[in-house]
């Protein structure tokens, strides 16, 4: 076929040993993915398919740093975008991107980590000191913005004169 590697993106990686890769670093960054594997004991450990025999690491596929840092600045460019615009318009702009961020790495070990948790804390604090500029203090965007819903605490929340209202999905 012709098909040529480049240099410049190709390395040669250990997922587990670091010293083993030619970077010193273990794992890879693949599709937005870091893939790595960690030593573990005997009875947390994969088991190999047809020996049945104890493997001795684990493999957890994560979040990359940069897809999480662009995934942040997104938010940070959708809020500062809106930040004139009222509750519902910013509501109906941020949940596509948060949604879409969570569907594509709910399969891999982001939940497992806690990058999920994390994402969601940088989330409310962006929307927390966007509620702060809007109202002059944090305690009144709370009282304005935050609502209890269900048993969710904390839950951004526009009553509009709806059946429903609309609410940001960050509780990942």
């Amino acid at each position: 076929m012709g098909l040529e590697l480049k240099p410049s993106k190709t390395r040669i990686a250990h997922t587990l040993h670091s010293e083993l890769s030619e970077d010193c670093k273990a794992g890879f960054d693949f599709l937005g993915h870091h893939i790595q594997q960690f030593p573990v004991g005997k009875y947390s450990s994969a088991v190999h398919p047809t020996t049945k025999k104890s493997l001795g690491f684990r493999t957890l596929i994560t979040p990359s740093k940069e897809a999480c840092k662009k995934h942040q600045r997104e938010i940070k460019d959708v809020i500062k975008q809106y930040k004139n615009a009222p509750q519902a318009v910013l509501i109906l702009k941020l949940n596509p991107v948060i949604r879409g961020w969570v569907n594509y790495y709910s399969n891999s070990d982001a939940s497992t980590v806690g990058e999920l948790a994390r994402q969601d804390h940088l989330i409310f604090q962006k929307l927390r000191a966007w509620g702060r500029r809007k109202t002059g203090s944090n305690n009144k965007a709370r009282k304005k913005y935050w609502k209890k819903i269900g048993n969710n605490n904390w839950v951004e929340s526009n009553h509009v004169r709806r059946r429903e209202p609309s609410t940001v999905t960050t509780t990942y």
